[in-house]
């Protein structure tokens, strides 16, 4: 048998001599297998690193997506509620009611308003002074409003012994006793 004559290299990183059928050609550079090995790992984790630079600056990039996107749809809520809020406000003075016209009443003409008015303010007097008034006249402008002093002479007043009195209209009138006018 013929031996074969086995010929040696050196590495061209560590320099370790190795046969020249277990050497391994890289980037024309012949290599140990350790040297391949460390080669390999540093281009592992270099390749690792990046990936890792990658994934983190698209994950940065979707956060950033992702909060936009909160804000938007917190300015789309806040933009919704003031439509609301001025739309609201807006049909609340569309439908306000008419204000309420405030009604005189001539008490000349509406003697039945005149006397409740008037007892009341003889109950009024009576309360503060534990006595009946001697006279209408002296109920305004106190116990009664001072235009119904004018229509005192349409009514009797009488004090009676027993502590009451009787109030009556004694001008003629064409209202009924509620108010309105006598319908025939």
């Amino acid at each position: 048998m013929e031996q074969e004559q086995q010929k040696y290299i050196d590495c061209a990183a560590c320099g370790v001599s190795i046969l020249e059928q277990c050497a391994i050609e890289d980037g024309g550079k012949l290599l140990c297998g350790d040297c391949i090995v460390k080669t390999t790992k540093k281009e592992v984790v270099k390749a690792e690193k990046i990936s890792k630079e990658k994934r983190e600056k698209e994950y940065e990039i979707e956060r950033k997506k992702i909060i936009a996107k909160k804000k938007k749809n917190g300015v789309l809520i806040l933009i919704v509620a003031i439509i609301i809020f001025i739309f609201t406000q807006w049909l609340m003075s569309v439908n306000q009611p008419e204000p309420i016209q405030s009604i005189t009443v001539d008490y000349s003409k509406d003697l039945y308003a005149a006397k409740a008015l008037i007892t009341i303010g003889i109950y009024k007097y009576t309360a503060e002074m534990e006595r009946l008034p001697l006279t209408l006249n002296d109920l305004s402008p106190q116990y009664v409003r001072n235009d119904l002093d004018k229509v005192f002479k349409t009514f009797s007043y009488v004090r009676l012994d027993n502590g009451s009195y009787e109030l009556e209209i004694i001008a003629p009138t064409s209202l009924t006793q509620g108010g309105a006018n006598d319908e025939e």
